[in-house]
C-alpha cells in the first residue's frame, strides 16, 4: 500500500487485511507522510508482526510498485502480491479470493470487479447478527479475461514470480499516470493472462493524493507522451 497522508483510509484498510483476510504480510510504503500514518503503523505493528512500514520518502508512485514487485518476486516460487491504493475498501477475504481464482485458472494478474461494491449481501442485518457470504447467496466469483485497457488498477493481485528476472514491472519513465497501463501491457506482451474476478468488488475514493502534488498536470502530460510513443507509436 503506497500512501501519502491518508490515515483515514490506510488504518481501516490495514485492519481489514489483518483481521478479515488471509495475508502473510502487509507492506505500507510511507511516501513522506506528515500526518499520523507512520506512527499508527508502528504502533499497530506492536500487536501484529505481519505489518511492515517501508520508508519510501522521495520515491515515485511506480518506483514503489517496482520495489514491491522486486522484493516479492524472490520470496518464494509462488507469491501473490496485492498492489493496493490507499483509498479503497475491500470485501471480506477479497485478496485471498482474487489470489485463489488467479492461481486456479492460470492467470498472472487478477483485478477486482468494478461493477460491485466492497460489501454485498442480501442478508446484512443492522446489528450484524447474520452476515452471509459477501459475494451474495450461492454466488461463486469467477474470472473474465481482461486485456490491457479493461483492467482495474486500484486493487489487483499479481503472480510476483512472473517478474523475477525482469528489471522492472513498470517502465521507470512513468511518474504519475499510465504506469498501470504500462504494467498490464508489458505483462500481456510477455504472455501473461489477465482477468477481472467477477464478484469481488471494492470501493474506491480516487485521486486522494492529487492535492499533494503541485506537478500533477505536468507529470500527466509527460507520461501521456511517453505512453503514446512507447505503446501506440505516436510521434
Amino acid at each position: 500500500i503506497p500512501t501519502l497522508n491518508s490515515i483515514g483510509w490506510v488504518a481501516p484498510l490495514v485492519e481489514h487485511l489483518l483481521l478479515a483476510d488471509k495475508v502473510d504480510e502487509v507492506w505500507v510504503y510511507d511516501n513522506d507522510c506528515t500526518d499520523s500514518t507512520a506512527d499508527w503503523v508502528r504502533h499497530r505493528r506492536l500487536t501484529d508482526k505481519r505489518l511492515f512500514l517501508i520508508d519510501a520518502a522521495g520515491m515515485g508512485f511506480y518506483q514503489m510498485w517496482n520495489d514491491m514487485v522486486r522484493k516479492a518476486s524472490v520470496i518464494d516460487d509462488q507469491v501473490n502480491l496485492a498492489l493496493l491504493n490507499s483509498d479503497i475498501r475491500l470485501p471480506i477475504n477479497g485478496i485471498s479470493k482474487l489470489s485463489s481464482v488467479m492461481r486456479e485458472n492460470d492467470y498472472q494478474i487478477a483485478s477486482v470487479d468494478p461493477g460491485r461494491p466492497a460489501m454485498y449481501s442480501q442478508h446484512f442485518y443492522l446489528w450484524g447478527q447474520n452476515i452471509a457470504n459477501v459475494f451474495g447467496p450461492d454466488f461463486d466469483p469467477y474470472p473474465v479475461d481482461a486485456p490491457p485497457g479493461q483492467t482495474i488498477a486500484w486493487a489487483f493481485v499479481i503472480a510476483a514470480e512472473f517478474w523475477k528476472d525482469e528489471p522492472f514491472a513498470v517502465h521507470p519513465s512513468y511518474q504519475w499516470w499510465y504506469g498501470d497501463d504500462d504494467l498490464f501491457k508489458r505483462a500481456y506482451a510477455r504472455g501473461a493472462r489477465i482477468c477481472k474476478v467477477i464478484g469481488v468488488g471494492s470501493d474506491h475514493l480516487g485521486s486522494s493524493s492529487d492535492s499533494f502534488n503541485p506537478r500533477k498536470q505536468e507529470m500527466i502530460d509527460s507520461d501521456t507522451e511517453i505512453f503514446n510513443k512507447m505503446w501506440l507509436g505516436a510521434i
